[in-house]
């Protein structure tokens, strides 16, 4: 009594009949509709289609590539063989890194074996915008930092954390928000929260845990550390507000964004996830091991910029 045998020519028996048949084309196929789906009806697209209606003027013009500058990518490196396969390939997979990008390496593990090096010798060889370096001790992550930035040629700055992801077109994303935005001096993003090492872009699972970082605020950034795991900023800042301290351990980089804010500078945020940040058990500001030191730092930190605003409101009431 089944009708399966006796399927309609368009029915859906039929379809899923030949969904098995010939899977692979189907993919391929349900691939481009839904690169359709996400570049035509997106919530950018979106939004500016309802902006063009509503004030009739169209939205700027897409940043081209080759108006984007240097960019410079820093990346303290200490025992990372476990993460430097995928992290070399979610790099120089960028969609601008032949381009536009330099990457300086900086090697924090004088006394260890050559693991790491050996495992990037092939692409230092094939990409003459990767520059290594090996140092003679390990002056702590925010002084390689300060190290990568003075090499630095780039007008825009990024690190790249080992054991850390982006999506493959977010260095172009943020390069190009910050480019359109030269009232801000940073941009950041939420990133989506793992807790496996080396899980890849396209391993990214639906309903993800993420960050939701706030937009930026002097009050927001005390709150929290906004540009967080994987922000881009104008190197002149470095230039006006010096360099990441290298007294702390694990919160420099907030200190150095609130004295930036505390000074002035703007920061913006891009509506798009962009980076993965892998919760690693053994990382600096991760493992439970230093949670005694790191929350001495950040209350600090806290305290130095929160009697900063405090103050500065006082005076805003008195005049």
């Amino acid at each position: 009594d089944s009708s399966w045998c006796f399927v309609s020519d368009h029915g859906v028996r039929q379809s899923m009949r030949e969904l098995v048949k010939d899977h692979t084309a189907h993919v391929s196929a349900a691939k481009k509709l839904s690169e359709f789906v996400v570049r035509e009806f997106g919530e950018e697209n979106q939004l500016n289609q309802m902006s063009f209606l509503i004030t009739g003027e169209k939205p700027e013009q897409e940043v081209p590539v080759e108006d984007l500058p240097t960019i410079s990518l820093i990346t303290s490196l200490f025992k990372a063989k476990q993460f430097l396969p995928q992290l070399i390939e979610n790099t120089v997979g960028q969609t601008i890194f032949e381009q536009k990008c330099e990457w300086i390496i900086l090697d924090a593990n004088p006394k260890g074996e050559d693991e790491d090096y050996q495992i990037l010798k092939p692409f230092l060889e094939k990409h003459s915008n990767i520059k290594y370096e090996r140092l003679e001790e390990d002056p702590g992550i925010y002084a390689v930092w300060n190290m990568a930035i003075k090499k630095s040629t780039g007008q825009f700055l990024t690190n790249i954390n080992a054991d850390d992801r982006r999506s493959p077109d977010a260095l172009e994303k943020q390069a190009k928000l910050l480019l359109k935005n030269p009232e801000a001096s940073l941009v950041y993003n939420d990133s989506f929260i793992v807790h496996e090492p080396n899980v890849s872009w396209d391993k990214i699972s639906a309903g993800c845990q993420k960050y939701n970082f706030e937009q930026f605020s002097k009050e927001a950034m005390l709150r929290g550390n906004l540009p967080h795991n994987n922000p881009m900023w104008r190197k002149e800042l470095h230039d006006k507000h010096g360099f990441f301290e290298e007294k702390y351990r694990s919160a420099s980089d907030w200190d150095f964004w609130l004295r930036c804010a505390f000074a002035g500078e703007t920061f913006v945020k891009h509506p798009k996830v962009l980076g993965i940040y892998y919760f690693n058990p053994k990382g600096m500001s991760t493992n439970k091991e230093n949670d005694s030191w790191k929350r001495q730092e950040e209350k600090e930190i806290f305290l130095k910029y929160k009697n900063t605003l405090e103050n500065s409101k006082k005076k805003d009431i008195i005049l």
